[in-house]
């Protein structure tokens, strides 16, 4: 009957509760910049559709730090310091744009703003705080294993038992053909 067709659509379909946006504020072009933009707007809309809380995450690193301590360059303490703080000031800079130049009327949506790698950071927080769901960029760099997703997003996938949305930059073609094995 159509009472019970719709009491089992019911059952499958399951209301976010906990959803995550990774934002990439490293790099400064336009590819990634509207790739943010529709990423958030995305995350925005299941947010509000599903009065869920929305977290808005932006990673920062500077990947060169054990070099530049340690390796041949060796700067003193104070000017690594000093590259450590500008790089973390100009990406939160970037969130707050990201964040101001759209505005969320998601129920509950905070921005974070962590140190570490952006998988490895995603991961922690999905887990941490029960993610339903993570909404985030991904442009495929070199490599195989990021060749149609890019690596983070690969990474993600592997290591979260929640749903993931990736969403690719407007105008991106599959490398892969209907019919290839």
């Amino acid at each position: 009957s159509s009472a019970r067709r719709h009491r089992h659509a019911r059952r499958l379909i399951t209301k976010t509760r906990e959803l995550c946006n990774g934002a990439d504020t490293t790099p400064d072009d336009d590819i990634h910049d509207r790739l943010n933009r529709t990423v958030l707007e995305l995350a925005t809309s299941l947010a509000r559709q599903d009065e869920a809380r929305l977290d808005v995450i932006s990673v920062w690193d500077v990947p060169e730090e054990q070099a530049l301590r340690n390796g041949r360059i060796h700067l003193p303490e104070g000017e690594i310091l000093s590259i450590l703080a500008r790089e973390r000031d100009r990406s939160a800079s970037r969130l707050d744009e990201l964040l101001k130049a759209f505005p969320s009327d998601a129920p509950r949506t905070r921005g974070l703003h962590v140190r570490g790698r952006p998988a490895q950071a995603l991961v922690t927080h999905a887990r941490a705080e029960r993610i339903d769901t993570i909404v985030m960029g991904t442009v495929a760099r070199t490599g195989l294993p990021g060749f149609l997703m890019g690596n983070t997003a690969e990474t993600v996938l592997a290591r979260v038992a929640c749903s993931v949305l990736a969403v690719k930059p407007e105008g991106f073609v599959s490398p892969v053909e209907p019919g290839d094995p």
